[in-house]
């Protein structure tokens, strides 16, 4: 009987999305030479999925990306004691499993996006002890979406949020019951933070009260103190740094956009600050 599973999950980072089993979460991502993007999935046990792409200049040559497909899987051939190629895929997809002589199946796959711009590879881990099956997660898998420009959705843990692509990620830091994402255009900062259990912090405090109590003791924002005016959270200068903090004066944004929601189906409080120069920088995130 073929392993099969129920239950799959979307997983969106850095402009590209696709689905994976439910047990399938995201463990680490990294950025390399040449603009290249990849992300490591994982169950309870091991390593599941490795995803690279990259964001040429130039429109990709689907021929070409065969070529470069059929030479890293020579490698991969020299050690496999059997491999099936996958037919009738959707347009602009490739895919081969490979057994090895312990057993373990690889899934090796790629995709070029319908305009040519972007290309991700796929490399799946299989032992015979997993109940998934090879080929129903390359199923899943040739959902995969590309989007470039506009809102990028994004999407991993228990958070669900779009930047826009211009937006570009500079740092992330997750922890039990906190996550967050730094995001940056031309020195502008975007940050944002998911708090879990929102219904125990809500419990006993005010939502504004708390979050601007959060931002003042943060560590990470320096320059402004944050305060509570009609109904909303602002930003003003602290006395000891009266024309702006270092980290402000070096990216000439002196001004803060709060928001915060309570996020009532997620059990949530959504936070983000937009560090800005201009009020014509706002229509990024219109």
């Amino acid at each position: 009987m073929a392993r099969t599973f129920k239950n799959s999950h979307s997983i969106a980072w850095d402009g590209i999305s696709f689905l994976v089993p439910e047990s399938w979460s995201f463990a680490s991502y990294s950025y390399k030479k040449k603009g290249v993007t990849s992300i490591q999935l994982e169950d309870d046990y091991n390593i599941r999925l490795e995803v690279e792409w990259t964001r040429p200049h130039a429109k990709l040559n689907l021929d070409r990306i065969r070529k470069r497909y059929a030479k890293k899987a020579q490698g991969v051939e020299k050690h496999a004691t059997k491999s099936f190629e996958y037919r009738g895929l959707p347009s602009g997809w490739g895919a081969h499993l490979y057994t090895m002589p312990d057993g373990f199946e690889l899934l090796s796959a790629y995709y070029l996006s319908p305009q040519s711009e972007v290309c991700v590879w796929f490399r799946g881990h299989f032992s015979d002890k997993d109940p998934e099956d090879p080929e129903e997660v390359l199923k899943l898998m040739t959902g995969c979406e590309v989007r470039t420009k506009g809102m990028v959705p994004w999407s991993v843990y228990d958070i669900q949020f779009e930047v826009p692509s211009k937006f570009r990620l500079l740092r992330t830091a997750f922890h039990a019951g906190r996550k967050e994402l730094t995001f940056q255009w031309r020195l502008r900062k975007y940050r944002l933070w998911f708090f879990s259990l929102a219904e125990i912090i809500l419990r006993d405090h005010d939502m504004l009260e708390w979050v601007v109590d959060f931002l003042n003791k943060s560590k990470d924002i320096k320059g402004p103190k944050f305060v509570i005016e009609n109904g909303s959270i602002c930003a003003k200068r602290r006395w000891r740094y009266p024309i702006g903090h270092n980290e402000e004066i070096g990216r000439l944004c002196f001004q803060y956009k709060i928001d915060c929601v309570h996020l009532e189906e997620e059990n949530q409080i959504a936070l983000s600050i937009f560090q800005y120069r201009t009020k014509s920088d706002l229509k990024q995130l219109e």
